[in-house]
């Protein structure tokens, strides 16, 4: 602006000022004409009084002419040289303005030039800023989070499409309106006063949850990041609240929660929960109650009826159970078993709950086609009486339920201090069996059976013995326990092998047939089959002489496939005998559908044939029930020789019992026509 005035100014001057070069010209001629005049009206008068002669004057004229022409030349030259003095200063001056002018005139240009710059500058500047105007209206109102931005009154001063689009309200409905009242529930519309307070703090609340209810009614999970804002034109503070619907994330969170916490079968809480729950009244040392239940035989169910319609069952019972015992927890821990955890402490207030558990659960269960009778163990521990901490009250609630199944099933049993001593017996003695299986500290020993129509010994049971110092038990209660600690398998194959070693070295050249226990366990194994088939082969034994005995128990717990390995056990050509007959509510039940070559009368009944007339009644039928079937018939546990002479006249094919021989090492077998020797 200071240039351009300076260079108007400088122009001004050099329009309008009057300048020596302007009147110059005027000036010589006027001095030249003013003494020209003089010259002519005084120079013969000067000369006159000068020489007072007329004549001289006259003679002086040309002398005159000369000098007027010399000296008007020379005042001409003077006049002319001071015009041109004149000239060369405004010539001089001029061009200094000159310079100083295209000086100007050159900044000015360049003032120009840097304008024009700075105006095409500020047009791009211009440009950027609306195209970023336009680019933040776009993210503004294209972006999928919902963008807010209110006072602290909680009232709505701007708010974009997704907000429109998400909530259903348009922006005249918003604006205005306080925000709560238009998106939130009544009873959480305080929430907005909380969240002004923490954006007081620090100016900023992140990752903040709250339920939004939209204009048509639907409810979502929104997440929010919050500003505190100053508006830079009015100084009044706001709030700038940026969106984002995690409803669908919710819902897919829940799901997670729900498979990692959640049984799929009956949608109580699973392990997880369970133990995260009891951890919890554990951290908060609050007391309560933890009971096992374990269904008694649920894998009949299974396995005759199929997985189906147990399940059905566990979802029924499950859903039944929690809804009367709601005052507890429930949970469902693996298979047929559940865990519930109650707060009531007080000992007949448990027993009344636990009578209540049994005789709901031992009502008929209606499952589609059939009718299913259960019944249930459990075992009970309290907190912190018995422990205090979570895996100590799951072994002795473990304890507590094997202890329930022990006697007898369909019971419940309360943790006692003396279980973890027996349970410490037990590993001793797995331990010693498992020593017992690797260095051949069993032996075995053999059982004459004897025909009664001639007395004859047509075979031998095999039975298993071991020296009272490695094991003070009788053998019914180290099975019971090798039944517990799974390693019956093991003796089994023990039992088989030593069996088909003493049949290839001492009874080859007999046809006694050798009478083999399996136990449930076996008879579930899906390599028992192929083992025995190998012994066969290895030894050349024929599998005629080899006779398997079944206790209904093992039937029971594993039917179909029970029977299909009995089936292949038979298409070896191995017999198949049924031992213990009657001591299951069962048993003519199996008759009718394994195909059976012997049947063992228990011992329960023949001890009583002699003095009691239902038990002789019971066993003459048990015998011609065989005898229609086709299947004979052995006694077992023949003490005397009253027995002995009632059972050969029922018509029983076969006897065993102390009354005819004990059980005797092989190499007692020689009166039986057993070679003992190399």
């Amino acid at each position: 602006m200071r240039d351009d005035h300076n260079l108007r100014t400088l122009l001004t001057n050099y329009q309008f000022k009057e300048t020596p070069i302007k009147n110059n010209p005027w000036r010589i001629v006027l001095i030249y004409g003013i003494v020209g005049c003089l010259w002519i009206l005084f120079s013969d008068m000067l000369l006159l009084y000068i020489f007072k002669k007329p004549d001289l004057v006259l003679s002086l004229q040309t002398i005159k002419g000369w000098f007027y022409v010399f000296s008007t030349s020379l005042l001409l030259y003077f006049l002319v040289k001071f015009g041109y003095s004149e000239i060369f200063n405004l010539t001089k001056e001029l061009y200094e303005k000159n310079e100083e002018l295209v000086s100007f005139s050159e900044e000015l240009i360049a003032k120009d030039d840097e304008l024009n710059e700075k105006i095409i500058k500020l047009n791009e500047t211009m440009n950027r800023l609306e195209d970023q105007k336009r680019f933040k209206d776009e993210i503004f109102n294209t972006t999928s989070t919902v963008v807010m931005i209110w006072n602290l009154n909680g009232e709505l001063i701007e708010t974009n499409s997704r907000f429109t689009e998400l909530f259903k309200f348009e922006s005249s409905e918003a604006i205005g309106h306080k925000w709560e009242e238009l998106l939130l529930d009544e009873q959480e519309r305080h929430t907005k006063n909380e969240i002004i307070e923490k954006l007081g703090l620090d100016k900023r609340l992140e990752r903040y949850e709250n339920h939004i209810v939209t204009k048509d009614g639907k409810r979502l999970y929104m997440l929010w990041n919050k500003k505190r804002i100053t508006d830079p034109n009015s100084g009044v503070p706001m709030v700038v609240s940026f969106g984002v619907d995690i409803t669908e994330e919710k819902i897919k969170e829940a799901r997670i929660i729900e498979l990692a916490y959640k049984d799929r079968l009956t949608g109580l809480g699973n392990r997880v929960m369970f133990e995260q729950d009891v951890e919890k009244r554990i951290e908060d040392q609050k007391e309560f109650v933890l009971y096992y239940l374990d269904f008694d035989n649920f894998k009949n169910l299974n396995d005759i009826y199929g997985h189906e319609l147990g399940d059905l069952f566990l979802k029924d019972f499950a859903h039944k159970v929690a809804s009367e015992f709601s005052d507890m927890d429930m949970y469902r821990w693996c298979g047929d078993e559940f865990l519930m955890v109650g707060k009531q402490v007080d000992l007949d207030a448990i027993r009344y709950r636990m009578s209540e558990l049994m005789t709901m659960t031992s009502q008929k269960w209606p499952i589609e086609h059939m009718d299913y009778y259960p019944s249930i163990s459990v075992g009970i521990t309290k907190y912190p009486k018995d422990a205090e901490n979570l895996s100590e009250l799951l072994m002795n609630a473990d304890m507590a339920l094997h202890k329930a199944k022990r006697n007898g099933k369909d019971t419940y049993v309360f943790y006692e201090t003396q279980f973890r001593s027996e349970v410490e017996q037990i590993t001793q003695v797995e331990t010693r069996i498992q020593n017992a299986i690797e260095e051949s500290l069993f032996h075995l020993h053999f059982q004459p059976i004897y025909q009664l129509n001639n007395f004859g010994v047509i075979g031998f049971e095999v039975l298993l013995r071991f020296d009272t110092e490695l094991f003070n038990m009788s053998t019914g209660e180290l099975i019971s326990i090798a039944e517990q600690t799974g390693q019956i398998s093991a003796i089994d194959r023990w039992v088989v092998n030593r069996s088909f070693e003493y049949i290839k070295s001492h009874m080859m050249h007999t046809d006694h047939i050798v009478s083999i226990n399996l136990s449930s366990k076996s008879l579930s194994s899906s390599t028992i089959v192929e083992y025995i088939k190998t012994l066969l082969y290895e030894t050349g034994i024929n599998p005629g002489r080899i006779e398997i005995e079944l206790t209904e128990y093992s039937l029971i717990n594993n039917f179909k496939n029970t029977l299909a390995i009995i089936n292949s056990l038979k298409a070896l050509g191995i017999k198949i005998s049924l031992d213990d007959f009657g001591t299951q509510y069962s048993s003519l039940n199996y008759l009718s559908k394994i195909p059976f070559d012997t049947l063992k009368i228990d011992k329960s009944y023949i001890d009583q044939i002699v003095n009691n007339t239902s038990e002789r009644i019971i066993v003459e039928q048990i015998i011609s029930l065989s005898n229609k079937l086709g299947v004979q018939t052995i006694a077992e546990g023949v003490e005397n020789k009253e027995q002995l002479s009632l059972l050969t006249k029922m018509g029983c094919q076969y006897a065993q019992g102390y009354h005819l021989d004990r059980p005797m090492a092989v190499e007692h077998l020689t009166p039986y026509g057993v070679h003992i020797g190399g």
